[in-house]
């Protein structure tokens, strides 16, 4: 892994999810051409309140960050001022193998799925944080399963149906939140298919999990999703 940093931001008002996405492409591109897809890339971006963290590998800083955004919230215009506090080396815990983690966090994720002609995505969890088993979703629940696995490090398949260690639940924005003034242009993304995730158990693969500490998960991961975070239980 290359040396890691993480960035601390702070601006005058709560960023949103699209101004999130804007700096971060700010600073890990700044003016060169962004690629449609980097989702083998390192990087967790996230707020709290007023400060903005990214924790990303030095030599993928290859822009700067601007010293205002301009967002929508409910209609209105804010334009969000924002200055790095500081940059230091990121230093994360080691976990190992069958250690007692526990695991939180809001990820976006979808399955794809054919209807005629059409291409659909479907999120694999009901309003009651349920897997959907009607005919057309049968495997709905062993397709997030196998990626929640694969992504964590932790056996999910062994541990679903015990609802003090797995629980799932649907996240929804209001629609009219997710505005940003580019260029004097309004644009608009949807965020659909997000999850709470709240997942505690052993570590199966150390490698994987230790990745969560510097590396998000799922889609949109530039808008702030997929960050999970974990607590050693024992």
């Amino acid at each position: 892994m290359n040396n890691l940093k993480k960035i601390t931001l702070i601006a005058n008002h709560i960023p949103n999810h699209l101004t999130l996405h804007a700096i971060f492409s700010d600073i890990r591109w700044g003016e060169q051409l962004k690629p449609n897809h980097f989702d083998d890339e390192n990087f967790k971006i996230w707020n709290v309140d007023k400060q903005i963290y990214l924790i990303i590998p030095e030599d993928k800083i290859l822009g700067k960050l601007k010293p205002e955004y301009k967002h929508y919230v409910n209609g209105k215009l804010f334009t969000l001022k924002v200055k790095e506090l500081n940059r230091q080396d990121y230093i994360f815990t080691t976990f190992h193998m069958n250690d007692v983690v526990c695991i939180e966090g809001i990820l976006n994720y979808h399955i794809k799925y054919k209807e005629g002609n059409t291409v659909k995505l479907q999120c694999p969890i009901n309003l009651e944080g349920k897997f959907k088993t009607d005919a057309k979703n049968k495997s709905v629940k062993q397709h997030f399963l196998k990626y929640l696995t694969d992504s964590i490090g932790i056996d999910c398949y062994s541990i679903s149906e015990k609802t003090e260690q797995f629980r799932l639940e649907r996240i929804f924005f209001e629609e009219n939140e997710q505005h940003l003034d580019v260029n004097h242009e309004h644009k608009k993304v949807l965020f659909k298919n997000l999850i709470y995730v709240y997942i505690k158990g052993k570590i199966d693969n150390p490698d994987t999990l230790n990745r969560l500490q510097y590396s998000s998960i799922g889609k949109r991961r530039s808008y702030g999703f997929g960050n999970l975070f974990i607590q050693k239980i024992q």
